[in-house]
């Protein structure tokens, strides 16, 4: 197994292909000095980067352990690669995660809102769903302010959501 640290990713030459092709010397007949007469060449077929290590199996799957459990797979100092704790998100990822939030949150309270609004249009609303209705649209308004509040995007206040109608 090898693992390239310009990839960050693992390699295998029984998918990628050998690194060295040998080449056996069809001329020579005798018995001693095959290792001279014959020749390790790059295979140009080979798909394994020219700055991946090797590893072992027993390496790979620890990393791969580590990754399961949380870590991530970087490449050390050698090159060679080793498990490192999650870097935290930043600012922008924080905010990109609860603006996806919100846009689902969103999405939810306006499918509720649309057969309240219609019974209300209609004037056939219980005041159940007039009560509903208005809780769902401040709902709604809440989280559309939710980038305006103080400390977002690293502390966010969620609005409550109304209650089942």
């Amino acid at each position: 197994m090898f693992y390239s640290p310009s990839t960050k990713g693992f390699y295998d030459e029984a998918i990628h292909g050998v690194r060295k092709l040998l080449i056996l010397d069809q001329n020579w007949s005798g018995e001693e000095g095959a290792e001279e007469r014959n020749t390790l060449i790059d295979n140009p077929d080979c798909l394994i980067p020219v700055d991946a290590v090797n590893i072992s199996d027993e390496e790979y799957l620890a990393l791969l352990s580590g990754q399961a459990a949380g870590k991530v797979i970087v490449p050390g100092l050698d090159g060679a690669p080793v498990l490192a704790d999650r870097a935290p998100p930043t600012p922008e990822q924080k905010a990109a995660a609860a603006l996806a939030d919100v846009d689902a949150l969103l999405g939810e309270a306006t499918k509720k809102i649309a057969p309240l609004q219609d019974a209300v249009d209609l004037e056939i609303a219980t005041p159940d769903e007039k009560a509903a209705l208005a809780a769902w649209k401040r709902y709604r308004v809440l989280l559309s302010r939710i980038a305006q509040q103080p400390g977002y995007p690293d502390v966010i206040e969620w609005p409550a959501r109304p209650a089942a109608s």
